[in-house]
């Protein structure tokens, strides 16, 4: 036995460096969420439509192309009450337990869409 540490004949020096990385690689995955797939997962496409372009009802917004800071402020108010309609009395139950990582998430991805003045099929 020479005394090195090894892992599956690896000496251990050589395997920190690579698990280091791995650790970061995925913490850094998963402090950002993937607006799309969230987008999907809470139902939006259902309302909005699959990237925020067809709204289901003609009041309903089109939010595809928004900014981002809007549309993050519109959801927080949303969620807090502070935004009170008849339109948003739907949406509360969506956005209740959202995090704000995911709003932006989710924001960021309808941003990025691009705005179009025509909605619908």
């Amino acid at each position: 036995m020479t005394g090195r540490v090894t892992w599956y004949g690896l000496p251990m020096v050589r395997l920190i460096p690579v698990l280091l990385l791995l650790f970061a690689t995925t913490a850094v995955a998963a402090a950002a969420p993937d607006g799309a797939e969230l987008y999907r997962r809470y139902g939006c496409p259902v309302c909005h439509g699959p990237e925020g372009r067809q709204p289901a009802h003609p009041t309903y917004p089109l939010i595809a192309g928004q900014k981002r800071a809007y549309l993050v402020q519109q959801l927080l108010d949303i969620q807090s009450g502070e935004r009170d309609n008849g339109a948003t009395a739907l949406m509360v139950e969506v956005v209740r337990d959202l995090g704000v990582d995911e709003i932006e998430a989710i924001a960021g991805f309808l941003a990025s869409r691009g705005w179009s003045k025509q909605a619908g099929p």
